[in-house]
């Protein structure tokens, strides 16, 4: 019995070594810890992970129908983020999800309020939107908000410039999703 005990003790301790194991919690769902992080598995086998990354100091979801949230310090666009878009160069990004259709990026920058606004103002003239709506607002104390939408063949992208007086730094938002109120032509059916 004692030689069986020492043979079990090993493999319970290279389990936790290498770092992966399912437990099961019930109703055929799975939580799996790995090293890189816990990947929670329902009755269907569809995955949904959530991973730490300490080096960078950020946090990163998947969900099972290509869904994903990263937030942190200088985290990664989304793969499905149009490479049209422009970005400040000094960009850090904190916030990058996508589900669905919608992907959303946030980011600081240290540009200037006029030079960000000029890298907006020239992508929504120069894109070829159908059309674009820009609203500003005074939030008070100098700080500004200021929000372009251009609509396109059925997309909508929606950028909102905020610039804290106080604070050196400027926050994006941008936004794309499908047009809710977009009708195809006959030409495009």
């Amino acid at each position: 019995m004692k030689k069986l005990k020492w043979l079990f003790i090993p493999s319970i301790i290279l389990i936790f070594l290498t770092g992966c194991f399912a437990i099961p919690i019930g109703d055929g769902k799975k939580v799996k810890l790995s090293k890189s992080g816990i990947t929670f598995i329902d009755e269907d086998g569809k995955e949904a992970s959530l991973s730490v990354d300490t080096d960078e100091g950020s946090i990163h979801f998947s969900g099972p129908d290509n869904e994903n949230l990263s937030f942190g310090a200088n985290v990664d666009l989304p793969d499905d983020f149009p490479d049209a878009i422009p970005l400040a160069e000094d960009a850090f990004i904190y916030t990058s999800s996508s589900k669905g259709d919608t992907v959303l990026v946030l980011y600081e920058t240290g540009l200037s309020f006029k030079d960000i606004l000029q890298i907006y103002e020239d992508f929504y003239k120069n894109y070829g939107f159908d059309s674009v709506d820009k609203q500003e607002a005074t939030l008070g104390e100098g700080n500004i908000r200021l929000m372009f939408t251009g609509y396109k063949d059925g997309e909508l992208i929606n950028t909102v410039l905020t610039h804290v007086k106080q604070e050196k730094k400027r926050q994006v938002q941008i936004q794309i999703s499908e047009d809710p109120f977009y009708e195809p032509s006959e030409d495009e059916d």
